[in-house]
This record gives structure tokens, sequence and C-alpha cells, in this order.
């Protein structure tokens, strides 16, 4: 090997320098000579890894082109990858998915068979290229792609879309049911629960049958509340609070006794500073649960640390202090207020109650 290389121009190495100088791997090797790079000299020894390490930053070069939008160029990246190793399984689906993606679903299909001749265990292989047959409108090979991938792994992801091929395409009502059925009694994946109802009630609709849809339509709303609180709990962790604010509103548009909704945009209202709003959100769980301790106990701390109202504040502990008698905290906030206040007796009998319950000043 060494014999090939030597007295070449010398050009970037992807191992070394993390830039992809040449196409394919024939074109590497003719760039550097095994003595000019530590790295390379070590895997030079070894055809194989060689081999690998390249075909790895070519594919990580080509998907990261792929999602932003390259795709003639990721392309490019896909077919290196292809001479250097033909028996890549994925590089042959990625490759088929830029075809989905411009919707050219015979080459698509022409590259998927590839990958599923060298890897028939990919479930992802057979929903492509079932996706790709359905573009197609052939129908029936669509259906039994997904049946191949519901037989290598069965997932909401590919009973939903077979479903929704007997829906959208076949108007086999009956049969959409059972597949929205199946993708329902899957574990939680990427496919939202409220969808699936949604499209099984329409199905009931068109066969006539009113109430089941509205039970379907019933369940498609509660589930859309829980979806839309989990992103707005997502969001909150990270700090978009008014996005993750939008997606509670969303929750508690149709679910307007949900605690925890209220709590969190409470919570994020008092993150951007709006606290007589927050507040607000907090005395709405109150309405619902007047023994809500988190409700009273956000209350107290923005009356006391946010907004300086003393006396709302020990209205609040004290209504803690109803509910629990044993929250230490909440004496000792109490506590501090009416020092505050320099209500100095009745301070030190809050202070001493919060140590009795095992309250540790830090």
């Amino acid at each position: 090997m060494v014999s090939l290389i030597n007295n070449i121009k010398i050009e970037n190495c992807p191992i070394c320098d993390g830039e992809i100088v040449e196409r394919h791997i024939k074109k590497f090797l003719s760039s550097r000579t095994s003595w000019e790079c530590q790295s390379c000299h070590q895997i030079y020894n070894n055809f194989k890894d060689l081999k690998k390490a390249h075909s790895s930053k070519l594919k990580s070069n080509g998907s990261h082109l792929f999602l932003a939008g390259n795709y003639k160029e990721a392309n490019e990246y896909f077919d290196a990858v292809i001479e250097i190793d033909p028996e890549d399984a994925e590089i042959w689906n990625m490759k088929a998915s830029h075809y989905l993606f411009e919707e050219k679903y015979e080459s698509a299909i022409k590259y998927i068979e590839k990958a599923i001749k060298i890897n028939p265990n990919r479930a992802d292989f057979w929903l492509n290229i079932a996706q790709a047959y359905g573009g197609l409108g052939d129908y029936k090979k669509a259906i039994k792609c997904y049946d191949k991938s519901i037989k290598v792994e069965p997932n909401r992801m590919n009973w939903n879309q077979k479903g929704d091929i007997y829906y959208d395409n076949l108007k086999d009502y009956k049969n959409a049911i059972k597949c929205y059925d199946a993708a329902l009694n899957m574990p939680p994946m990427l496919v939202k629960n409220s969808e699936i109802w949604q499209k099984k009630a329409e199905a009931f609709k068109k066969l006539n049958k009113e109430k089941k849809s509205e039970e379907c339509s019933k369940k498609s709303q509660e589930y859309s509340a829980i979806e839309s609180l989990q992103q707005g709990v997502i969001l909150y962790n990270l700090e978009k609070f008014e996005e993750a604010i939008d997606f509670f509103d969303k929750t508690i548009k149709s679910s307007p006794k949900n605690e925890e909704a209220w709590g969190n945009k409470g919570l994020s209202l008092l993150k951007l500073g709006k606290f007589e709003q927050s507040i607000f959100c907090f005395d709405k769980i109150l309405e619902i649960n007047p023994f809500e301790e988190g409700a009273w106990g956000c209350k107290g701390y923005i009356y006391f640390k946010k907004m300086g109202e003393f006396e709302n504040a020990i209205n609040c502990y004290d209504k803690l202090i109803e509910i629990n008698k044993k929250n230490a905290a909440a004496w000792q906030n109490k506590g501090t207020l009416l020092q505050k206040l320099e209500r100095e007796n009745d301070a030190d009998a809050c202070f001493k109650k919060a140590i009795e319950l095992g309250y540790e000043i830090n």
C-alpha cells in the first residue's frame, strides 16, 4: 500500500483535519504518504479501518448537508460512501431518502431495494419503500411493505401509516380503524395519540357511526391536552417561557381544570417577571382545589420575594399552616415576614415552631 502513495501531491487528510478532500477512498489514499501523518500511519496498516473511518466521515458530512437542504451535494457524498462500501445498507437507504424527498419514487424504490437486499430486518427500510409505493399509487404493494415493517418491528408508526393508506387512498374505513387500534395499543413513540384518535373518529364518521366518532373525538381532545402540556414542560426546561405558555394555554383551552397546566403557566409567568398574571394562575388552581399547598406556597413566595406585599404573603402562609400544621417552611417564612414587620414576639414563636418541626437554617 505504501508504494501506491509515495511521491504523491500532499493534501488535507479527513481523518486528521476533519476535512473531506476526495470523493472516495482511492483518491484519499493517493493524497498522503504514510510518514506524513501519525494518525494516517496507524490506520494504513488496516485497510478496513481506513475504509470505515473515511466512510463514516463522508456519511456524516452527507447527512448534515441533507438536513441543511443541500440535497444534490449530499447525494455526492452518499455516492462516495457507496463506492467505498457497497454493502453498507444504511447508505443505500440514505440515498433513497434524497429521491423520496424529491418525490422521485421509482428511483427511491431502486435504492431501497438494494438496502433491503443487504439487510431485510430494518423496519425503517420497509417504511420508506412503502411510502414510495404509496407515492406511485400502488397501494397494495405499499400495504405489503407496511406488513413487512410490522413483522420486523411492530410500532405505532407503521400501523398508523398503514391505516392512513386504507383511510386516505383505499377508502377502506373498517381496516383503517383496525390499524389505528393497533397503533394505539403500541408503546408511545413520536406519533401523537391525539392524531390517531382523530383519524379514528373521522373513519367512524365515514361509516355513519356518530356516537363512536364523538367518543374518539373526545379522546383526541384529551390526548391533545396531555401532549401540549408535555411540550410546554420541555420548552419550560429549555427556558423558552413564552413558547411554553402557548402550549400550556392549549391544554387549558381543552381542559380548563388542568391544575398542572395552570401551575406551569404560573411558573413561566413568574420567570418572565409577570407577577400579577402568575398569581392569577395559582388562584385558578385554588378555585379548583383550595387545599393545594403548592399554589399557596407559590403565591406566598411571589408576594414576599417579588412584590414585597408582606401581609398578603402572611395570609398565604397562614392558609398553608391551616392545611398542614407541620409545614416547617411555612412557619419559617411567616416568622421572617413578621420579623420584617417588627412583630418580634410573634416571629420568635414561628421560628420556634419551625425548628420543632425540623426546619434547618442554612
